[in-house]
Formats: C-alpha cells, structure tokens, sequence
C-alpha cells in the first residue's frame, strides 16, 4: 500500500495535466462549433489548469481551507461545463481525479459536503444530457442511472480506501516520531539520573562527614583546658573525617568526569541510524570523520542535539524516508551537513526547533545556515569550533 500511494502521489499530478492538455486539444479541434464557444470551453481549460497549479504551489491557497475549497467549487463548476458542452472521456475521468483530490485535504462534514456538491453536479449534468434526448425508455434511463450510481460508489470507495490508508500511514508515521523522539531523550535522562544519584551519594556522605568533624570541633573547644591527650584523640579524628570528605569530594568529581567523558558521538549516531532503520522510518546514510571524537564535549553534545532536531524535523514536517549526514574537518572546524529528500518548502519559518538549534550552535562560537527548495528537501549546515581535535 505504501508503494501505491507513493505511486499515485507522483501520477496524479501528471495523469491530471495530460487529461487537461487532451481536452483543450479536443475542443480546439472541434469544427462543429462556432469559435466563439470554441475560445470560451479552452479558457475553461486554461484555468482549471491554472487552479490546479495555484492549489499546488501557491502558499496562500494550501494554507488556507477555505480558499482551497472555494477553487475546487470553481473547477468542479468548469469541469460540468465542459461535459455538458462536450462529452469528453478525459473531462469527467478530470473531474474524479478532483475527487481524490478533496479527500486529500478533508475530512468530517466539510469532506461529506464537498462529495455532495461533486455528486450531485455529475448527476445534475448527467440527467440533462441523456434525459433530453428522450432515446430511451424509462427502464433504460433507470438501469442506465443504477449503472452510473454503482460506478461513482465504486471510485467513491476506492478513493476512501486509499485515502483512509494514507491517513493510517501519516498517523503512524507522527506515533513513530514521537517514539524516535522519546528514544532520543532516553540518553540525556540516564545521564541525569546518574549525576542525581552523584549529587545525592555527595550530599550524604560529605554532608554526614562534615556534620561529624563540627560536632567534633565544637566538643574539642569544650575540653580545650582539660586534658591534652584527649585534646589531640579530637585533633586525629577530625583529620581523619576531612580526609573522608577529600577522598568522597574527589570520586564524585571523578565519576562526573568520568560521565561526561563517555560521550561517544559516532555510537550515539549509529545508534540513531539503526532506530530509524529497525522502524524502516528512514535511511540514514553517515559519513563520519573519526577525529571528531576528540572534539570537546559540549561541541560532541551540541552536534548530537543538532543532529536529533534535524531528523526528528525530517519526518515531521518533511516526511522524508532518507537523510545523509556528513561531519568532517574543514582546516579547524568541524563541518556538518544533514541533507534529506523530503518535502521542502520555498520560505523556511524558523520553528522552536530550528531557533533551538541556531541558539546552541551561536554559544559555542559556530556557524549555522538552513537552505530548501519546494520539493527538493531540507538542508542543515553547521559550522563548529574543532578544538584540537584535528
């Protein structure tokens, strides 16, 4: 089924240019007509092709429900026009592709209006067209009506189906990035409960050590006139307390650095890549340069977050199925590029995440640059300070 829609979302856009193309050559070619009704069933054509490209392409029509509404009303309206005029097989196989198209785009009662208005004009022309010409008997007109009601139910159905599919497939495919999503917070969670039962295991043994070496000064003061071997027991052992608060200070700034160090950049993006792959949500394709490993840790980390809101953004917003990423050294800085094949779009709008992303690349004294085309997917360049990594 994915491969069917994927089929259908690239023919429908070609299949209905070429059904349109064949009709204005059909009534260009019509000689039984005067020019006048000739010129006017091709401006017809012309703008329904002019409508399906403003639908397509222009931004103020795809984002706004009731404009896309208004314009399909107005082709459905041509399309009726150039039946009932001309009988052409390529106009009404035209006005169901319309059909489809409104499925795409709706649903709940505005959907079930739209179908109404498409049903009801097919029917309307229809009747007027073959009831005028009184050549057949009622029964005839009645099986001949059964027929096209059964025909229109069938592409009806078939066009839910599909559309229904899709919708089933968009719907998982947002579940499936919300999981990616959660996956990727899963490291920076371990991380933070380590350092919390760090911070925790500091808190009760420097705490209770340093609790007992006041009490023990506090005593010392009190038997400071008394006797002097007792005076130095109190001294030993509020030596021997500070060199436990020293030794517990030292290990648990010793395992946080320990933590920090652990960050592993090439790991943590092999293992991005084989999430994505075992959910066949898409192909990343790495090419990583292994002396960014000893890049510091805060460029690994901005890097590694860089990285995660570029993809998560690729399915979301671009539905891609294939990023390539590339980081490498350019003299001293380490360059990275994600690349997907998604969707794309003609004037980037900087969401939270991108802001996100040019905030945490600024700090660290990088460069950032994001560039897309309408259908020709999304790019993230960055530009970070290497170090002595190379």
């Amino acid at each position: 089924m994915q491969k069917l829609l994927a089929v259908f979302k690239w023919l429908d856009p070609v299949a209905r240019f070429s059904l349109l193309t064949a009709t204005a050559a059909q009534v260009v070619m019509d000689v039984s007509r005067n020019s006048l009704t000739v010129g006017i069933l091709f401006c017809c054509v012309i703008i329904l092709i002019l409508l399906d490209v403003g639908r397509m392409i222009i931004p103020a029509v795809q984002h706004h429900p009731i404009v896309l509404d208004i314009t399909r009303i107005i082709s459905m309206g041509l399309c009726l026009l150039l039946y009932a005029n001309r009988e052409s097989t390529f106009i009404q196989i035209y006005y169901f592709f319309l059909m489809g198209e409104i499925f795409h785009s709706q649903q709940g009662k505005r959907l079930k209006a739209l179908i109404s208005v498409h049903f009801t004009g097919f029917i309307s022309v229809w009747f007027c067209l073959h009831l005028g010409r009184g050549q057949k008997s009622p029964e005839q007109y009645a099986k001949s009506f059964l027929v096209l009601c059964a025909v229109y139910s069938l592409i009806l159905f078939i066009f839910a189906v599909i559309h229904y599919f899709k919708r089933e497939q968009e719907r998982l495919r947002v579940l499936n990035t919300d999981l990616i999503e959660y996956s990727f917070e899963e490291r920076e969670y371990l991380l933070a409960n380590e350092r919390s039962e760090i911070s925790q295991e500091l808190h009760d043994s420097l705490g209770h050590s340093l609790m007992a070496t006041l009490m023990n000064v506090r005593y010392l003061k009190a038997v400071q006139d008394k006797d002097e071997a007792e005076r130095r027991k109190q001294i030993t052992e509020i030596e021997e307390l500070l060199k436990e608060c020293v030794a517990n200070l030292r290990g648990s700034v010793y395992s946080l650095k320990e933590l920090d160090e652990n960050i592993c950049l090439k790991d943590e993006i092999n293992r991005i890549a084989q999430k994505f792959g075992e959910l066949e949500l898409t192909h990343i394709h790495v090419d990583y340069d292994d002396r960014v490993e000893a890049a510091p840790n805060y460029i690994k980390t901005v890097l590694f977050k860089t990285i995660r809101e570029g993809i998560t953004n690729s399915m979301r917003h671009g539905n891609a199925n294939s990023v390539q990423l590339s980081i490498r050294f350019v003299e001293k800085h380490i360059e990275m590029i994600m690349k997907d094949n998604g969707l794309g779009c003609s004037n980037i709008h900087k969401s939270y995440g991108l802001n996100g992303i040019e905030d945490r690349v600024k700090k660290v004294g990088g460069e950032v640059w994001f560039t897309s085309q309408k259908n020709k997917g999304f790019t993230i360049k960055t530009l970070l300070p290497g170090g002595n990594a190379n």
